[in-house]
Order: structure tokens, then sequence, then C-alpha cells
């Protein structure tokens, strides 16, 4: 089963990683990340390598064509010359020092005219191409995958390129706002001396960069080829889904009413807040994804030295300044007809366990499967605690009858009144 249909309806969220990462372009990508994070971790590492290799095949073209006529600009160079002098006498040095006398030869100070290849638009290639580099280094692949020869394809060109051509000349140095500003002008102008080959590349690195999580409907399409240029796994079909069930849940939550009022943040940022907040009159909502101090603390541990708690990670959790249990929310990419009782179970085990976040057994629990249909199905405690499945339909995910049932879940949990 192909996550495509969800992937296309979640870039939002997903360019949002993209275009977050592009803010740190003077640092090698990083993440603060724990065992239970460890599956998100990679799989924003795999969005990102998509992105990258995508982008590299079609920088490789621009590059060969750009380094045939590179931008100069001119710089006056200082050196000791002999007889002839090669350039003009440096007077000022020549009256304050003198000639030079060195291996029994008289040079005298000169300055001479010369070129330089460091323009803004030639540093800006250049930083482009480290960081590129530094950030093919970090990625871990298995050996003998598409992916894992592209990245050692490109790692090597990158490295021949600054090594053998006018780029190891190049200064490294200077934001890249900057550089793209001064690039920009200077195409206005018509200074770089190339103005078809710079703006190939300025082009390029815009889409690249990925500025901005509102995209035109032709960036959307682009950024959406180049992370699905290659199949996929099921883990990151997986994780397409879950992030498609966080969005729809907030456009469920508008249509009764709410406004986002913050957000959304960037996903690899979850572990550091939520990642919505909304508003309707006085209730205010805070939307967490993966993330478990919003339920609370646990109540098992495991035995021994350590004294370890034994932590549960649900996709989704809704928390109100009005309801005093949170809402939990689990997505599972698999047909709801031939789910197992145990992830129903794995429900109940996050009432159990953070049951000290549940007073009185307010506890309402959502799983969302896909399935050919929506269907619906409740289970009730007799103390009154409440799990409900819900299967998302293949082809059309956001159907009415999948919306009215998720939205009548929604408000029941939104009138569980704070204790």
């Amino acid at each position: 089963m192909e996550a495509k249909g969800f992937f296309y309806e979640a870039l939002g969220l997903i360019v949002s990683y993209l275009s977050s990462r592009s803010v740190e372009l003077n640092a090698v990508a990083s993440f603060d990340i724990n065992d239970e994070d460890d599956d998100f971790h990679s799989f924003l590492n795999e969005i990102e390598i998509r992105h990258n290799i995508a982008y590299l095949n079609k920088l490789q073209p621009i590059l060969e064509t750009l380094i045939k006529k590179l931008s100069t600009k001119p710089r006056l160079v200082k050196e000791f010359s002999g007889l002839p002098i090669n350039g003009r006498l440096d007077v000022n040095k020549y009256v304050a020092s003198g000639k030079f006398m060195y291996s029994g030869d008289v040079l005298y100070p000169t300055i001479k005219s010369d070129i330089s290849f460091s323009t803004p638009e030639n540093i800006l290639i250049s930083n482009v191409l480290r960081h590129i580099s530094r950030q093919l280094s970090t990625y871990k692949l298995k050996t003998n995958t598409a992916e894992s020869l592209y990245v050692n394809m490109f790692y090597e060109w990158i490295h021949l390129q600054l090594r053998n051509t006018n780029w190891s000349l190049v200064e490294s140095n200077q934001g890249y706002d900057r550089l793209a500003f001064e690039t920009k002008r200077r195409l206005l102008k018509r200074q770089t001396g190339n103005q078809q080959g710079y703006q190939n590349f300025i082009s390029w690195y815009d889409e690249w960069r990925v500025k901005g999580s509102k995209l035109n409907p032709n960036q959307e399409e682009e950024i959406a080829k180049s992370i699905l240029a290659f199949p996929t796994s099921s883990s990151f079909d997986e994780k397409i889904f879950e992030i498609w069930c966080l969005q729809y849940i907030v456009e469920v939550l508008v249509s009764i009413g709410f406004v986002v009022i913050e957000g959304p943040y960037p996903l690899h940022k979850r572990s550091e807040s939520y990642i919505y907040k909304l508003h309707n009159g006085e209730v205010e909502l805070l939307i967490w994804f993966q993330k478990m101090e919003p339920i609370g603390k646990p109540r098992w541990y495991y035995t021994g030295a350590m004294g370890k708690a034994f932590n549960g990670i649900p996709d989704v959790v809704i928390t109100s300044n009005q309801v005093s249990s949170p809402l939990v929310i689990d997505a599972k990419y698999r047909m709801m007809e031939k789910t197992k009782a145990e992830e129903t179970y794995k429900m109940l085990g996050y009432f159990e366990n953070f049951r000290n976040s549940f007073p009185g057994s307010n506890f309402i629990g959502i799983l969302l499967f896909i399935g050919n249909e929506h269907n619906f199905t409740n289970l009730k405690s007799t103390e009154g605690a409440s799990v409900s499945l819900l299967s998302v339909p293949i082809l059309n995910h956001k159907s009415s009858t999948l919306g009215n049932s998720l939205s009548r879940e929604l408000k029941e949990w939104l009138k569980l009144s704070k204790l």
C-alpha cells in the first residue's frame, strides 16, 4: 500500500522540516535523540537525503557549465619583485623599508593587478558545496542501496570540484542570506559576466533551500518528486501516515470552531515544544507530536538499580486548559479489518501506565487505521473510559463520515470538565 496520497496531503508539515533545516546552513544537521526518538530521526534523515540527492542531480550540470566561465573581480596583489619590476613600485613601502635582499637578489615591493574568484556568487556556491558535503558525510545508510550509491557518488564529485577547480580558490565565509542577496543584486546589474549560468544556480538554490513553508503548487510538486524519487519503505510510509493524521486532526478541530494561533512548528523540534496551539473562546489546546511528557509520569518502572521508567510515546497528545485529561491518539498504517487486539491493548496500556493523568477514569483514546472505507468501533470500560477505532478510507482520505466520527470524539473529550 503506497502512502503517496497521504504524503501529498501532509506535504506542508514535511516541508516545515526542510524549511527549518535551511536556516541552519552554517552547521551540520544535528538531532537531540533518544532510543524512542531514533525511528523518527531516521525518517527525517531520509527526507533530507532524498531531497539532497534529487537537487544534486540538478546542480551537477549547472556547475559543469558554470565552471567554464566563472565570475571574477579585480584585486591588487602586493609582493616583492626583481628587475624588471612586475607591476608597479609600491612607493610607500619602498620609502618606508627600501629594497629587500633575498639569496643575493635585490627585490622591490610592488603592486600588481590580478583577479579573484571570490565574488559573492562563487562564495555562495562554494559554501553550499561544503555544507552539502558535511551533510552527506553524516548520513548512515545501508550499503548497496540506491541512496547510498548516490550519496557516495555525489560526495566524491563535490570533493573533486573543491580540489580540482577554481572553487578551491574561493574564500569560504559570510552568511548565506547576505551572499544570496548580493548575488541577485549583481545579476540585476548584469555584473557576473555569466548571466544565464548564475541565474540557473540562484534559481536552483532557492528551490533547494525550501525557504518558507508556504510553497506554490510547482514548488510543492518539485519537493514531492525529490522525496519520492526512490521507492519508500513500510516504516517511511508509517511516518507519513502519522504526520498526515496530525495535520488532519488540526483540520477537524478548525472545522468545529478552533483557530490555529501558533504552528506548525518544525517536526524535528517536537521534543522541545508543542506543534500547534489553538483557541476557541476560553478553551486553549496544545497539540503535541510523539512526546511523552504531556500525558504525565508513568506509574510503572523497571526493577533494579537503574529504576528506569516504562515509557510510552503516543503519536498525538492534545492537552487543554479546560480539560483535566489529555486526549491520546495513535496512528497505525495498517488495515483496520486486519488489526489485532494488541493495538487496542497498547492504547489501554497508556491508560494504565499514566492513570494518574486521568482522574475519575476520564480517559479517551483514539486509534486511526486505514481501510477500504470508513469504519468506527468503540470500547468502553465499566469505569467510563473510552477507546475508539476509526479507519481512514484509502481512496477518499478526508471523507465526511470520517470527519464526522473524529469531530464527535473530539467533542466528547472537550465535554470532560476540568476537575
